[in-house]
Parts: C-alpha cells; structure tokens; sequence
C-alpha cells in the first residue's frame, strides 16, 4: 500500500493510518455488541431443571474461608474467676449427689440378682470409672449404694470424691491478691472446605445452589500482646494489680484465659456465625459466577454455553447438630441436661434419615437410583456426622468440666453403637 497524505495548510495528513485505526476501532466495537446481544438473549430464557449434585472436590484444596471478623475489648479480673470457679465447684458437688441419689433410688428397689445388666454397671461405672474408687467386685459396688446415703458414701469415700473434684477445676486461687485485666483482641469464623462433602451440593430449577450441612467455624480467638503497634495499643492492658507479691503464674494466665472466653462470648452475641454464613454466601456466589461449576458426581460435563456462570444466589443450611453444640458449648461444660440432648440425637438420627438435612428425594432422579438405596447412603453419612459431632465437642469447646455421664456415654457409644467405627478414628 502506498502512503497517502496532503498537506493542509502547515500540517501533513496520513490518511492510511487514520483507516487502520477506523477498521480496529470498528471491528472491537462489533465484538463488544455481540457479546452484550448475547447476553441479553440468554437472560430472557426459561431455567433449565439441573436438579443434580455438583462436584466441589476442587474447591477442598482452598481450606479455609475467613468470612467474618470481630474486634472487641472486654474485662477480666481475679476476684470473677474465683467466683465462677467456686460457683462450678459448687454446682458439680451438688450434681454429683443428685446422680448417687438417683442410681441408689434405682437400686433401692431392686436386689442386686434382679437387677438389669445396665442397673448392676451403674455403681461400678459411678464409683470406679468416675471416682476411682477401687472394690471387689461388681456387686460390692452395688450393695454400696444401697447401704449409704449420700452423707455416709461422702464421709467413706471423701478423699476420692475431692480428688476427683479437684482434677476437674483450677481451684485454689489467691484469695488476697487483686488482678484486673483489659484485653483487646478479634475471633475469625467462616467455613472450613474439608467438611465440605462435595455429594450435598445441589443446583435446584430457579438456578439456586444448595449446600447442605455445612456449619461455619470459629478458626481463631486471638488477643495479640501488641493489638496496635503503630499506637502502642498492648491486647493486655493492666488496670489494676494488689498483693502482686503473691500473684502467680496460674491467676494471671486465668485471668487472661477469661478474658479470651468473653471475647469468644462477645462474638457470638453479635452473631458471628450468622454474618459469616451472609458473607460466605455472596463470596461464593461471586466465585462461582467467576469460574462456573462443572457437574461431576452423575455427569462430568460443564453446564451449557449459554447457562454458565448465571447463578441467582448461594444458600448454605447448616447442619442438625449446629444449633445443639452451640447450647451444649455455651457454658463451656457437658453436664447431664447436655447428655440428654445428645442421647436423644443418637435415638433418632442412627434409625432413620432426617430429611429437613439430609433430603432424600432431592437427590433420587438425578441419581437414577431408588430412594431404598438413596435412604442407605445419606444414612451412612447422618451416622458420620453425628459421630463427629459427639467426638468433636470436647476438643472444640476445651469444657473446664465435664460430667461422669457424659463421659459413660461417650465412652459405652464408642465401644458399643453403630457410631462406633467414626467415634474411634482419632485412636
């Protein structure tokens, strides 16, 4: 091509330039206005039924997603610790007569020869496993009970029965010595993709991904030495200190463990959970628009061209067991009114399927299996899930106490029930 140009005036024109520029700038504006018919074409049709599971293996390698973070400043003193303490010890006594008097009602009426095989282990399992107490045989343990009240079994048997008292509290904090703390600090909470099972997560016809019994997490209650650097802002602001000559390692270390324990109390109260389940709903609607989701479990294909990446929302339901660990855990002890509510979830939830989270039918058609078979497998995994929330609630929740019930079932479940196989894989 020959260069074409004139003067005009002082000025020289390149009219061939100025072509190549047109043809560029008209070719990009073509492209831009296909794309945006084409998008509003695939807007204005119907949604297709994908009533199927999605695969998430991919996403499990992400590992945690931090989706919601709370600031707070709360305070701890010596005097409350010893307080609350004292209360517990107070309160664990008093449970701890109230079980030897309703095992010694049970054997009361009936001799050890006619008593059931649960009946005859009670005693034992009371006084050897829990309090250690060392007899004969089964039946002494039994006919024990029978003869002493709770005033004449305390005065027999009080060194064990204050051992054991002893072992389950920090007790004994100086009562003289005055120690007041602020702490400053955040708890973290979202959602950990390794429990993440990839079979509960569905797209429904309206293009509305489900995710079933996925419960956010509290990843970490941190109140760093240094909150703010730049401002010499300290996380543990001493407030006041008396008797320091008498202070301890174990009362300052109490006090600080308090003050990360209203911290974490903080943040529930202002919903933690609830925001991280928002947050973590829009973050994944964000990405899944952004990379799209490829079936797997039932048909590896990527969804249609003109579906891709066009989701209405995300909704993440929680577990059965969620809002059950978070009353269980409030108070930070497993007592007996807690054993109740899990034997009850063992009663249930190990004889048939919930279907308000584990939903059956949802499932069957995209499946191509009955619901017999359907009902089998999401079975298996409501045992399994419950199975990790009975064996996960001491490590999660650190109690500072818990009752001899709750660790006889713990341990009779382990040995004993269908859950036996899940409750035994940290051994």
């Amino acid at each position: 091509m020959f260069p074409i140009s004139f003067k005009l005036g002082s000025r020289s024109v390149d009219l061939s330039k100025q072509i190549v520029t047109l043809i560029i700038v008209g070719i990009v504006a073509l492209i831009v206005i296909s794309l945006l018919l084409k998008r509003r074409s695939s807007r204005n049709k119907a949604p297709t039924l994908h009533e199927t599971a999605i695969s998430v293996k991919t996403m499990i390698g992400i590992g945690e997603l931090i989706t919601a973070e709370y600031y707070g400043e709360v305070l701890g003193s010596l005097d409350e610790v010893r307080q609350e303490t004292e209360g517990k010890y107070i309160e664990a006594r008093s449970k701890l007569k109230s079980r030897y008097n309703r095992m010694k009602q049970k054997a009361d009426g009936t001799k050890y020869r006619r008593a059931s095989k649960a009946l005859r282990d009670w005693p034992q399992g009371f006084m050897k496993d829990t309090l250690g107490i060392q007899l004969v045989d089964r039946k002494a343990y039994y006919n024990t009970v029978r003869a002493r009240t709770w005033d004449r079994f305390y005065q027999k048997f009080e060194d064990n029965i204050e051992q054991y008292l002893s072992t389950q509290f920090e007790g004994s904090f100086n009562k003289r010595s005055k120690l007041v703390y602020i702490g400053r600090g955040s708890v973290k909470a979202g959602f950990s993709f390794d429990y993440l099972d990839p079979w509960l997560v569905a797209l429904d016809t309206n293009r509305v991904i489900h995710i079933f019994n996925w419960d956010p997490i509290m990843f970490d209650v941190d109140i760093n030495p240094w909150f703010i650097p730049e401002d010499s802002v300290f996380g543990y602001e001493l407030v006041r200190m008396e008797g320091e000559k008498k202070l301890t390692f174990k009362d300052v270390t109490a006090v600080k463990v308090q003050c990360k324990q209203r911290l974490r109390d903080d943040a529930l109260t202002r919903r933690i959970y609830h925001l991280a389940t928002q947050n973590a709903e829009e973050t994944l609607l964000g990405f899944f628009e952004l990379f799209g989701i490829r079936t797997s479990a039932f048909v590896d294909e990527a969804l249609e061209e003109d579906q891709q990446y066009q989701y209405k929302s995300v909704k993440i339901h929680h577990g059965p067991y969620f809002k059950a660990r978070k009353e269980i855990l409030v108070d930070y002890i497993i007592d007996e009114e807690d054993v109740k509510i899990i034997q009850e979830f063992v009663k249930n939830d190990t004889v048939g399927v919930n279907p308000d989270y584990f939903p059956v039918t949802y499932f069957v058609d995209a499946m191509e299996e009955d619901e017999g078979k359907a009902k089998e497998r999401w079975g298996r995994k409501q045992k399994k899930l419950l199975a990790f929330f009975i064996r996960t609630l001491e490590d999660e929740s650190k109690p500072e106490w818990n009752s001899g019930a709750w660790k006889l079932l713990y341990n009779e479940l382990r040995r004993e029930s269908c859950l036996s196989e899940w409750l035994r894989d940290t051994d």
